[in-house]
């Protein structure tokens, strides 16, 4: 069975897997990526080994207690295997996406205008409110744990324990007191240092960086009812 690390982009799915690390599992080199309903999976190669192939082509090869790093649409069907959904404030996931841009050297500082293009068409090529709605349907879906972000690095270990539980492993301490760093080990850009918290060095907060411009674009995505239904009102 192979563990799904799961989320929309920005949600937090680093830190997750850097928590099944501290569990003791294993990480599956390469990420499975769909953002829209349709059955064909694809597993995103490492830049090592950049090939893309069919998820089902590999999933077999993967060893039965190894997670891989997943933006997996809920309407996608992945089979029996555990799936550990990571949720955020959608408001965090917007600024951390505008933050990541200057990560990865596409821009040199984030702007009101360059975050208002990540709401309503740079969130991964994809309008942020639908792309992160598409993820929700998750939540109904029998045998996934659904987790959020938050409580992930702020509950005292809460939610690792949970995390724990659900995959029928033994939960240890340091899953939660070692999440320091978060992202750390698993960098993919030589901006992102191993003493950072996260990609861009700090967590992203919204409150720092909304304008009324930005709340005028937010409110014409419909975002403040994704705020709504994602429980972050």
């Amino acid at each position: 069975m192979t563990i799904f690390a799961n989320g929309p982009p920005k949600a937090g799915t680093h830190a997750l897997m850097k928590c099944l690390g501290l569990l003791g599992l294993e990480r599956e080199p390469g990420m499975v990526q769909c953002y829209v309903k349709t059955n064909k999976l694809r597993l995103k190669g490492t830049r090592a080994d950049p090939e893309t192939r069919l998820l089902r082509e590999v999933l077999d090869d993967i060893d039965s207690r190894a997670f891989i790093h997943s933006h997996v649409h809920d309407g996608i069907l992945l089979g029996d295997n555990p799936v550990i959904t990571v949720f955020r404030d959608p408001r965090n996931m917007v600024i951390s996406a505008a933050r990541f841009r200057v990560a990865e050297g596409k821009i040199t500082k984030v702007t009101d205008a360059q975050i208002i293009d990540v709401i309503e068409y740079e969130f991964y090529r994809k309008h942020a409110v639908e792309l992160i709605r598409g993820f929700l349907g998750w939540r109904e879906c029998e045998g996934t744990l659904c987790i959020k972000f938050e409580d992930l690095i702020g509950d005292q270990g809460e939610t690792t324990k949970a995390i724990a539980e659900y995959l029928g492993v033994a939960w240890r301490a340091r899953a939660y007191d070692d999440l320091i760093g978060l992202a750390g080990g698993y960098q993919l850009y030589a901006t992102a240092r191993r003493d950072h918290n996260t990609w861009s060095g700090a967590l992203s907060k919204w409150q720092e960086w909304w304008s009324p411009g930005i709340e005028e674009a937010w409110v014409k995505a419909e975002g403040p009812e994704l705020v709504k239904d994602m429980g972050y009102e």
